[in-house]
């Protein structure tokens, strides 16, 4: 009787060393989340801030279609609004990068609503910017002041910078679209511990 009191003791204290081992268990692994949820959420803020750089060194460089080009001024004020309205437009967007230290279900709802501003931003993007390259080409086009020549080749050269820019922008933009979908997938399985 005494042997079997021990065994159940023995037993008993077992399962408790193994509860605090799955507690301690749980706990490295919801630090090791936090760490790659907030490097995932760093990532994003990083990459917000690189293309507002990017879009103000695109406008700092837009008169030079001037001086090369002879686009006019009014074209260039056109490119230089769609850029100030992406750059205002990429700030709102981060608003809704939560903080790493928000409870998951605001940071579910923040990251939605991050993540459909990106699906979403194509269907206004796109279509200025070919509104406006279209723009761009006939005002090159039709400036009598340039050789023949020189308006094709500056012409190619832009569209061909567009088409770069405009498949690099949408390769871009599904990475982000993809990692903000990792982010919430992450949250989920968390959630469902």
């Amino acid at each position: 009787m005494e042997n079997t009191d021990n065994t159940i003791y023995e037993m008993q204290e077992q399962l408790k060393q193994l509860r605090n081992k799955l507690q301690d268990q749980r706990i490295v692994n919801d630090r090791m989340f936090r760490n790659v949820y907030r490097q995932g959420l760093d990532k994003l803020r990083l990459k917000s801030y690189l293309l507002i750089i990017v879009a103000v060194f695109a406008m700092l460089g837009l008169p030079i279609f001037h001086t090369f080009g002879g686009v006019s001024y009014i074209v260039i004020a056109a490119f230089e609004l769609m850029m100030l309205i992406c750059i205002v437009a990429e700030i709102i967007t981060m608003q809704h990068i939560p903080d790493p230290g928000k409870d998951l279900m605001t940071a579910t709802r923040e990251l939605t609503t991050y993540r459909k501003i990106y699906v979403n931003w194509i269907k206004f993007g796109l279509p200025v910017l070919v509104i406006l390259l279209i723009w761009l080409c006939l005002d090159v086009y039709n400036n009598s002041d340039i050789e023949s020549v020189k308006k094709t080749g500056f012409i190619v050269a832009v569209l061909s910078g567009a088409t770069v820019g405009a498949i690099s922008g949408l390769i871009a933009r599904r990475k982000r679209i993809n990692e903000a979908e990792d982010l919430l997938s992450q949250i989920e399985q968390l959630q469902q511990e």
